[in-house]
């Protein structure tokens, strides 16, 4: 499936910059390991960063191939996927943390997770809103749209409320590279 993900790919319109790769492979080259995981993240490049729907996706390439994925095939591609929008939202909100943490004193991490989250909680819910995330990101001047700040919530929000709590934070957080 990784062959037939990369040729989908290189002829694709979704993907102008993958044509060095039909070369290689028209010119009778094999395709190698490195190549293999090129294609996984061409595919997870597309559905993430470029925000094409996985589905569709997948069923392009099916369509082009003439037949089904099977369901292992899928799984894998939906489990990339996952694990590269969860690194994604972490890139995010480390993004925007970290000159936050400039203004606080404590060298403790804990201690610094909880000041770095009431400085998002300025309405004192106990919990992190788009409204406070688009406040923070504006005061820090980042380019993020509000469907980028949406996702970041969605992300992180693992009880499905909307919001951020703290508890979701911390956890966000000790995936990131600022706690380490």
């Amino acid at each position: 499936m990784a062959k037939d993900l990369m040729q989908f790919l290189d002829q694709s319109s979704h993907c102008p910059r993958m044509g060095a790769r039909s070369k290689l492979l028209a010119e009778g080259n094999e395709l190698q390991p490195e190549d293999v995981v090129g294609a996984d993240d061409a595919a997870v490049e597309l559905t993430v960063v470029w925000g094409m729907d996985p589905a569709a996706l997948l069923q392009e390439l099916e369509a082009m191939l003439g037949k089904a994925a099977t369901p292992e095939e899928e799984e894998t591609l939906h489990q990339e996927i996952r694990k590269a929008r969860l690194e994604l939202q972490v890139q995010r909100w480390t993004r925007v943390v970290r000159p936050k943490l400039q203004d606080i004193e404590s060298t403790d991490p804990e201690v610094q997770k909880l000041e770095v989250f009431r400085l998002f909680d300025d309405d004192e819910t106990g919990k992190i809103s788009f409204k406070n995330l688009k406040r923070v990101s504006k005061e820090l001047g980042e380019k993020m749209t509000d469907c980028d700040l949406q996702e970041m919530i969605e992300e992180a929000d693992r009880d499905e409320d909307g919001e951020v709590n703290e508890d979701e934070f911390s956890h966000i957080m000790q995936t990131s590279d600022l706690w380490k």
